[in-house]
């Protein structure tokens, strides 16, 4: 099997050109290599596809590719599924943990929280998101290999929660003494990723 999780993540506004190599071409060329040895492909992609503004992502939902990065996660499921290869496409919401993407606020929160460091709320933090824990997506995908899973699937954490609780989570764990700085901010929106009930 082919489990393809490299990319280059694109929310520092990378081109189109800058993106084709790392994303599209090393796709088509993993999805080539996975046709003439009739290997299983596991793909990872990205639920924003799905609209960045989108306040609940589902099975049904329309594409919208808003960006350059997410058009070229949209082109690589097409790649891997013109190929015909036996394939898993995971359209994946926000993934956190140790180290994580550092795009993603709760990850700078987190690994600033292991340095001591109190994490910021801008606004009242109340919009909801669900994203995974790394290790929770590795299960996931080790559950794709063992049962050779099929298809397009929404990958989104099991716990729908606000940023504030999150970031006060993250002090209760890691920083007990300490509670979220409140600065002021915009009031964000809600976005929800309906896991698939496959995985």
């Amino acid at each position: 099997a082919v489990v393809h999780l490299g990319a280059r993540v694109g929310w520092d506004k990378s081109t189109r050109p800058e993106l084709f190599q790392p994303n599209v071409l090393a796709t088509a060329e993993l999805a080539n290599w996975a046709r003439q040895h009739s290997s299983y492909f596991v793909f990872a992609s990205a639920a924003l596809i799905c609209g960045m503004r989108n306040p609940r992502i589902t099975a049904d939902c329309v594409l919208n590719t808003e960006n350059d990065y997410l058009y070229s996660k949209w082109l690589g499921e097409e790649i891997i599924r013109m190929s015909g290869i036996k394939h898993a496409i995971l359209r994946i919401s926000g993934i956190f943990g140790k180290s994580g993407p550092p795009h993603l606020g709760i990850n700078n929160a987190i690994d600033n929280a292991l340095k001591g460091i109190s994490p910021i709320r801008s606004g009242d933090g109340n919009i909801k998101r669900n994203y995974i824990y790394v290790k929770d997506l590795g299960s996931i995908i080790k559950y794709c290999l063992d049962n050779v899973i099929e298809g397009t699937h929404l990958v989104g954490g099991s716990q729908s929660i606000t940023i504030a609780e999150m970031l006060d989570t993250i002090c209760d764990v890691l920083l007990p003494q300490e509670r979220p700085e409140i600065r002021p901010g915009k009031t964000g929106h809600d976005q929800l990723i309906d896991h698939s009930p496959h995985l």
